[in-house]
């Protein structure tokens, strides 16, 4: 009987069965992937004690603080202050060469660090002793996943591998496997496959060391942060900046930590929030669906049910009959649901990696159940139908305006919303350099040998037709430049020291990236060697002997030609410099004040040009002074032809082996680097874009099945009005009417809830785009678009029947 039922209703169920299938699935993937990101790092059971110090400078105004800070500030924090028990270092160096059973291996994931690394982090240790772990020198951990590329069995414990840094000179040689860890969980906010030993006690002035620490129980974090600082300003050398100490427990690293070099790309708790605003508006639409549907059923079925009072019935048998009624389609949307959930990141090639408990799975579902069930028996409650059986509670489409209304003001802020996502990202990858970003290849960690054979490697690429053109910088697209210096510029104010930021880049640079001068011309011309670069970096140096190598850079220079030194300007140096016009600046003297000075020597400005937008856009352009330094330029760039991609990368494959056996080669799209640092906002697009999809096609269906049934009851009065001499144009524009009035209702409501999360959303941009009134328009034109064609096949119909036909059963 009941199978009957719902075979005779089935588009009702239909679309109940989709909508609920739908907010389960968007429910249970988006629980999953929230449960997952808010669990990070939780695993350590000290958790609640580690913070990450980092620093901020003052200088740098506008920009984010780096995730490490410098070497020499590290030691001082194993004695000076009573709250910190332990103190973790962790470097990333770049550029190594990893050997292993004589073959070469490399690896972005791996670290050196102190013996306290494993007293303070809980990551599961499968081979070795965890209390013994590098208190001898030279030794390494090694992940599963790693033991087993580079020796075939997990049984690596006495094994050698040998490792060549470029920049830490010091930690390059032989090291023994001292313990083989479990593969790091999905959960941690960085990731290492190899871990080599660092002495507690030893100096390494690197720049850049991600420190942790483990802080007594009772602790004061104001007061230590003071202490900290106070500390560091007292030992500062006069000139330098006072860092300011920044610490961050270690559970909220992955969600609110965004600073530059971050182990990896981070998640955002932003992100979370949309992605949960999302699911909500899915699940409110699918339920409003249900609810009128349900009611729409219930008119349906009411001469049944009074019938069945009138045989005695009461209003608990009733609610039973409903109650197990709906089972079956809540039952089949749940079933729908749960497989295309399992199937979410196959479908939509997402980046979720969702892993559905079954806990989760069961627990979830018997919500769904219990919501849907008890809301199927919202008309009995909200009718009297005891009490009133000769009239019908129907009172037209008034009483769905209100979950009409909602419905659509929910898709149109959706839809608004939605459109700002995919501007602003488009905005984006148009600023950055570079057209056909997913034909430049970046090669990077080019070690010292490469960078002095860059001309003959670049000649050798250049053999071969499917790459374009070849140059190199000194750092890869995506990061933020970090080093500024003072100057001198011939009529700058000298009385306030202002400083502008360094970027190395090689002559054809500009031509590659497709970038033109507002003034000036970009032809570098001549420049500077690397075998007299190297003499000018060494005077500083060499104190005792600084005259006889400036004697030396002197005749190099006689006798291989000279050069005068070329600076190139971008737009933001020009405000620091108060020049309006670039044609302004050229010409005009320029020369860095850098540690090394005979390396940038006085020279002449030759070009203006826009702002470059090479690093991320979250903090303004910095001001910026373009040079070629050939020994700076440890990142090397090549554009391919996009149609022949794989015979390219094979071709710079070769011609980087023939020259490099030893180093592997190592390359990334620029694309893809630009799309790491935007990773969460292309999530969030990603995200958005479905949801909107997804409520708009419920809001369809549930206008679709309302204005349905509506011009059902009708009937009568539409063949009134036609045989009272209404025309059909008539009819269809009053039944048309009905309804999207309260489309432009939903639209006057949801366009400054849109405008509202939009300009907050963009707030986090330094350069984004204009809330133009058109994309307002345009949404809410879509829906009402979306509205009218919902309901016009169904209002044409009616309006075009014969009258006779109508009334006839009247």
């Amino acid at each position: 009987m009941i199978l009957n039922q719902i075979l005779k209703n089935k588009k009702w169920y239909g679309i109940n069965t989709l909508g609920i299938g739908l907010a389960f699935a968007v429910a249970l993937i988006i629980f999953t992937h929230v449960k997952k990101e808010l669990s990070y790092d939780n695993f350590h059971s000290k958790a609640d004690d580690i913070y990450r110090i980092t620093t901020e400078d003052q200088q740098l105004e506008g920009q984010p603080p780096t995730s490490g800070i410098d070497g020499k500030l590290i030691l001082p924090l194993y004695t000076n202050f009573p709250d910190i028990k332990e103190v973790v270092r962790l470097i990333h160096p770049d550029n190594t060469v990893i050997t292993a059973d004589k073959n070469n291996f490399s690896s972005n994931q791996l670290f050196f660090t102190n013996s306290q690394f494993f007293k303070v982090f809980d990551y599961k240790l499968l081979r070795g002793n965890r209390t013994s772990l590098f208190n001898q020198p030279n030794q390494v951990v090694i992940s599963k996943k790693t033991a087993l590329a580079y020796f075939g069995t997990e049984e690596a414990i006495g094994k050698e591998i040998s490792i060549q840094v470029q920049y830490l000179y010091s930690k390059s040689g032989n090291y023994t496997v001292a313990g083989v860890m479990d593969d790091f969980p999905e959960n941690s906010h960085f990731k290492a496959d190899l871990l080599f030993s660092i002495n507690n006690n030893e100096d390494i002035n690197q720049f850049h060391t991600y420190t942790y620490l483990l802080l007594q129980k009772e602790r004061n974090l104001n007061s230590l942060k003071s202490l900290i600082n106070a500390y560091w300003k007292k030992n500062t050398k006069d000139g330098e900046p006072d860092p300011i100490s920044q610490l961050m427990p270690l559970r909220d690293i992955h969600l609110y930590s965004h600073n530059a070099d971050e182990m990896s790309t981070n998640g955002s708790m932003t992100s979370l929030i949309i992605l949960i605003a999302g699911a909500l508006i899915v699940f409110l639409i699918a339920f409003i669906n249900y609810t009128n549907l349900n009611y729409v059923q219930f008119i349906t079925d009411l001469k049944d049910f009074k019938v069945r009072m009138i045989n005695g019935a009461s209003l608990v048998d009733l609610g039973q009959i409903i109650f197990i009624r709906s089972l079956i389609p809540i039952s089949f949307a749940i079933l729908f649901g749960g497989l295309l959930a399992y199937n979410f990141d196959t479908i939509s090639a997402s980046s979720f990696n969702l892993d559905i408990s079954a806990f989760d799975l069961l627990w979830i579902s018997l919500i769904f159940y219990l919501i849907f069930a008890l809301a199927s028996l919202l008309p009995l409650a909200t009718t009297k139908v005891s009490k009133d059986l000769a009239r019908s509670p129907y009172q037209g489409s008034k009483k769905f305006v209100a979950s009409l209304l909602f419905q659509f003001m929910l898709s149109i802020a959706a839809i608004i919303t939605t459109i700002v996502l995919h501007k602003q990202i488009n905005l984006v990858n148009n600023l950055h350099p570079g057209d056909e970003k997913s034909a430049i290849v970046v090669m990077t960690d080019v070690p010292y040998h490469m960078i002095a054979k860059f001309e003959v490697l670049k000649e050798s690429f250049l053999k071969h037709s499917e790459i374009r053109n070849v140059s190199a910088a000194f750092y890869k697209p995506g990061l933020n430049i970090p080093f500024s210096y003072p100057f001198e510029m011939e009529g700058a104010d000298k009385t306030v020291e202002k400083k502008l930021n360094m970027f190395s880049i090689e002559e054809d640079f500009f031509k590659l990236f497709n970038i033109k001068p507002l003034a000036g011309s970009l032809d570098m011309g001549i420049t500077s060697s690397i075998p007299w670069e190297n003499i000018a970096l060494r005077i500083h140096d060499q104190n005792p002997n600084k005259d006889e190598f400036i004697k030396n850079l002197n005749n190099y220079t006689k006798e291989h030609g000279g050069f005068q030194e070329k600076y190139i300007l971008n737009q933001s140096a020009l405000k620091v410099l108060g020049i309006q016009n670039p044609e302004d600046a050229i010409g005009k003297s320029f020369q860095f004040n850098f540690m090394a000075p005979e390396l940038f020597q006085k020279g002449k400005v030759i070009a203006v040009i826009g702002d470059l937008h090479y690093g991320d856009m979250f903090s303004k352009e910095e001001p910026m002074v373009l040079a070629s330094k050939n020994l700076f330029n440890s990142t090397f760039i090549a554009k391919i032809d996009p149609r022949r991609k794989a015979e390219a990368l094979q071709s710079l494959k070769t011609e980087w082996e023939t020259l490099s056996p030893d180093h592997p080669f190592r390359y990334e799209f620029v694309d893809d680097l630009y799309e790491q640092i935007y990773f969460n906002q292309y999530k969030e697009m990603k995200a958005l874009t479905l949801f909107s999809i997804l409520s708009i096609v419920l809001s369809v269906l549930g206008m679709f099945a309302l204005s349905s049934f509506s011009i059902q009851h009708k009937t009568k009065e539409i063949g009134i009005r036609k045989a009272n001499g209404s025309t059909s144009l008539e009819i269809l524009t009053l039944l048309i009417r009905e309804y999207t009035q309260w489309v432009v209702v939903a639209f006057l409501i949801a366009c400054p809830i849109a405008y509202y999360i939009a300009r907050d959303w963009l707030s986090n941009f330094a350069y984004h785009i204009e809330l133009s009134w058109w994309i307002f328009v345009v949404s809410g034109v879509m829906a009402l678009i979306i509205a009218i064609l919902t309901v016009s096949w169904q209002t044409w119909k009616a309006a075009t029947q014969n009258p006779v036909e109508a009334l006839k059963y009247e």
